[in-house]
């Protein structure tokens, strides 16, 4: 490697790496959507409960405002930087994916649930391009990880100890009933028990 390159490289890195008092507020905001995705905001929900059910077709606000409040502090801690975040979304693929989007949603027979869904999924969309940028690098970036998911799991098997009525499926539920008994875990993913 060259000495120019050496330069070049080591000037990209210093563009890139987040810098300033506000570094440690990078690596907490990265966590927080890690966490706000793969725990959400409520890990352990009672499918009996039809209030939840009801939440389930779009109409939860809380997940909504605390994404879009995400996704703008991510915007704001990277603003000198956020050409790249934009850059990372703006691909042929994803103006395609954008307009097919659009079009699912105007030919809905629920436009405002399929809207309100659109939004978070360009919100998920802005938080999954700023997550790489709010680290230090891969290595930060896979420590980030590695807590969430660590997180993630020991949510979900003290749920399964502490309160089992809510991680695992009950007959009672007003979804899903066909796989009671099986374990809910604190992710919308289900994980059944092997039989």
């Amino acid at each position: 490697m060259s000495a120019q390159d050496l330069i070049t490289t080591r000037a990209a890195q210093a563009e890139v790496a987040p810098t300033g008092f506000l570094e440690p507020l990078h690596g907490v905001v990265a966590l927080a959507i890690l966490l706000a995705i793969f725990v959400t905001l409520s890990p352990f929900t009672d499918l009996s409960d039809p209030y939840v059910v009801d939440l389930l077709s779009g109409k939860e606000a809380v997940t909504y405002i605390t994404l879009f409040a995400l996704a703008v502090l991510s915007g704001l801690l990277l603003y000198g930087r956020l050409r790249l975040v934009v850059g990372a979304l703006a691909t042929t693929a994803n103006f395609l994916l954008l307009a097919w989007l659009v079009v699912t949603v105007v030919s809905s027979t629920e436009p405002s649930t399929s809207a309100r869904r659109l939004v978070i999924t360009g919100t998920t969309f802005a938080l999954a391009a700023a997550l790489p940028w709010l680290t230090k690098g891969l290595r930060h970036f896979t420590n980030l990880m590695i807590a969430a998911v660590v997180t993630a799991l020991v949510l979900s098997y003290l749920g399964a100890l502490v309160v089992p009525h809510l991680t695992i499926h009950q007959l009672t539920d007003l979804i899903e009933t066909d796989i009671a008994g099986d374990w809910r875990a604190s992710m919308v993913t289900r994980i059944s028990p092997p039989r």
